[in-house]
């Protein structure tokens, strides 16, 4: 059986969300499935992961084949590749002929749920995509958590028959030469935009700070809207680093005094997964996802009490005891988190 693997998402240094999850789960599916050809689909001018198997390219700008693909369907992507089956592991531009059999990983539905989380920009990608007609079209549809595919089910009606939820594994967080940064801090890893409730983080922190007189905050990914100037009572103690490489990521992330993680929502939350398997402790919103992650191996409170928040932060500064049970909590956790079954249980699904 040769599966098509649509690359095009992973070419977008931005889209980590999506890199963290499709990179590992390729390199492992090609390990259990040497008998199954692979067939990689890219487009334009950035390159893909090298994932050791062929790929088909459109030597043209990702501009005018993402054009062709929404308003000519052109080409179909099966027949490009010659394979009857495509993974997407995450939404772009598509075409495919109506005997193709498509998988699509859905992420979440954050587009639906609230569209003020989103630019007007980001707004009109999701419909020149046909995001929803995707979700329709798709003959399969993976999810990392059940909350997604509840979702699935609630705004799309998509039957439950038709959903897999396959949990990934635990990125690597890798390690780095890079030296401290000097102070102790909490951590916030993400893309700063509205959804991921920074002005709610800001807030706590401030409260936070007035009790920690050494404690700062390090927020590290990249502004991805505009928005209104933040109020801080202790601007000298934020940090905002921009994007960070993989292993940056992997020394900051080790080396915070806990991870904070207030999002408004989440289809998974993999800085939660990523903190707990380096013995960070996680204080996180408890809402989408991250619930079905953590479990009770971090704090969850509710997004908007930034009160609570800085309450929890401080008890996992001070409070030696809770800190240990987080952390030992947290090993236990990933624990459940594998990539050798998330390749095994994607691989049937994909052959189904």
């Amino acid at each position: 059986m040769k599966i098509g693997i649509d690359l095009r998402s992973l070419q977008d240094k931005t889209n980590r969300g999506a890199s963290s999850y499709a990179v590992p789960l390729i390199e492992e599916m090609t390990r259990q499935a040497s008998a199954d050809p692979f067939i990689g689909f890219v487009s334009g001018r950035y390159p893909a992961p090298d994932l050791k198997f062929p790929t088909k390219k459109i030597d043209l700008p990702s501009k005018i084949t993402n054009a062709s693909l929404s308003l000519f369907n052109y080409p179909k992507i099966d027949l490009l590749l010659g394979t009857e089956t495509v993974w997407m592991p995450n939404w772009t531009f598509w075409s495919f002929s109506k005997t193709a059999r498509v998988i699509l990983t859905v992420h979440d539905l954050s587009f639906m749920v609230d569209p003020s989380w989103y630019s007007a920009k980001d707004r009109l990608w999701h419909r020149i995509i046909h995001a929803k007609k995707l979700i329709a079209r798709a003959d399969k549809l993976l999810t990392l958590s059940e909350h997604t595919a509840g979702e699935l089910n609630e705004l799309m009606h998509v039957p439950a028959e038709k959903i897999s939820v396959i949990p990934p594994g635990v990125p690597p967080v890798l390690s780095s030469n890079d030296k401290t940064l000097g102070f102790p801090y909490i951590l916030f890893i993400g893309v700063i935009e509205p959804r991921k409730n920074i002005e709610t983080a800001l807030a706590a922190f401030d409260l936070l700070a007035k009790k920690n007189k050494d404690i700062h905050f390090v927020l590290a990914g990249p502004r991805h809207m505009n928005h209104e100037p933040w109020t801080m009572d202790h601007p000298e103690r934020v940090h905002f680093l921009g994007q960070v490489s993989p292993e940056q990521k992997g020394a900051l992330l080790r080396n915070a005094k806990a991870l904070f993680f207030p999002s408004y929502y989440e289809g998974f939350g993999f800085p939660a997964l990523e903190a707990m398997s380096v013995g960070v402790p996680v204080v996180a919103s408890g809402v989408g996802a991250l619930p079905e992650v953590v479990k009770n191996a971090g704090i969850l409170l509710d997004p908007r009490d930034a009160g609570a928040f800085a309450e929890a932060l401080d008890q996992v500064l001070n409070d030696r005891a809770l800190r240990e049970t987080l952390i030992s909590r947290g090993y236990e956790r990933v624990k459940n988190f594998s990539w050798e079954r998330c390749a095994a249980e994607t691989m049937r699904a994909i052959r189904d």
